[in-house]
């Protein structure tokens, strides 16, 4: 049993480790090193380890953000920011957490998509992924309505409704 565990722990902390960096995340500190990173690089920068970091930055080639260059000596692989993604990245910035869950309160904890994108003035795309990405940690779950719509519902919507959290959002 004792091995079970200390398996469970440790991919427990692998997975923690994977849900702290978001893709956002990892494609502004890849534009802000010129655009260019290793997995060490990133390992270095970041909390990830080695593995993971490669783990996210093959993540990232599959989503079409980087590609792939080889250092001089050709034994090092170099992932490079698709330049099309620069803008991304920073219209990916204004959507922080803290904003959106401010639109969610004031949604009443329930927000999808569209809502965001039209109060944020943001692309459906970017506000489904960030969206998305506060699902993977819990933030929100996710609900169907009877027309088939996919709501975010926020965790604690019940601990937001409490009188003293009211008075803090005023």
């Amino acid at each position: 049993m004792k091995v079970f565990r200390k398996i469970k722990e440790a991919y427990k902390r692998h997975q923690e480790a994977m849900h702290s960096m978001s893709d956002d995340d990892i494609l502004t500190i890849i534009n802000d090193n010129n655009g260019r990173i290793t997995a060490t690089d990133l390992a270095r920068q970041t909390v990830l380890t080695y593995i993971q970091a490669s783990l996210k930055l093959q993540s990232l080639y599959d989503k079409g953000y980087l590609k792939i260059t080889y250092s001089s000596t050709g034994l090092t692989q170099i992932m490079v920011l698709k330049t099309q993604v620069l803008s991304v990245t920073t219209s990916l910035s204004k959507l922080t957490d803290a904003k959106v869950l401010q639109v969610a309160i004031q949604a009443g904890g329930k927000i999808t998509p569209a809502t965001l994108c039209v109060v944020l003035e943001c692309s459906i795309n970017e506000a489904r992924k960030k969206l998305d990405e506060l699902q993977m940690k819990d933030v929100f779950n996710l609900e169907v309505t009877d027309r088939g719509a996919i709501l975010y519902v926020l965790n604690d919507i019940d601990y937001l409704q409490d009188s003293k959290v009211r008075k803090l959002r005023k």
